[in-house]
């Protein structure tokens, strides 16, 4: 053997004895590492519920009495659309009086407008007679001139 592979072979023999010798400390390493890595995690984790928590109290803050006083307001409408609904139906029931009140009416002088018409068409009729009566005689006492 050449003195080059046999210097190769103890230095990896040498590495070799090295890693089997620090085996522990490299599992102490490796799980340092990983409970670093979990306390990053949790870290940030934390940092994202905070986060979160802030913005829910900010929204708490600002958002619950803008929703309490709309509350307020949507109480108010509903009472206002309650009486425009009383006033409505108030109008629909007068409206509903006023139409049986006004039939009522014609019905009333129902008799008194056919009385009334039928007088205006005896003076009408008298008055065409008269004057057909008019034309009639004009026409009898028209003499042609010749």
């Amino acid at each position: 053997m050449n003195p080059i592979d046999a210097q190769i072979i103890q230095d990896v023999g040498v590495m070799y004895s090295t890693v089997l010798n620090h085996r522990q400390p490299l599992k102490r390493e490796a799980k340092y590492l990983v409970r670093e890595m979990d306390g990053k995690k949790g870290i940030e984790c934390k940092r994202i519920l905070e986060t979160t928590a802030t913005s829910v109290r900010n929204l708490h803050l600002k958002q619950l009495p803008e929703c309490t006083m709309m509350a307020a307001h949507f109480d108010d409408l509903i009472d206002q659309i309650g009486a425009v609904e009383e006033l409505c139906v108030a109008l629909s029931k007068a409206t509903v009086e006023w139409d049986k009140k006004r039939e009522e009416m014609k019905a009333e002088r129902a008799p008194r407008h056919e009385k009334a018409m039928a007088a205006i068409m005896q003076e009408r009729l008298a008055k065409f007679e008269e004057i057909d009566r008019a034309a009639e005689a004009e026409i009898r006492d028209f003499e042609p001139q010749v």
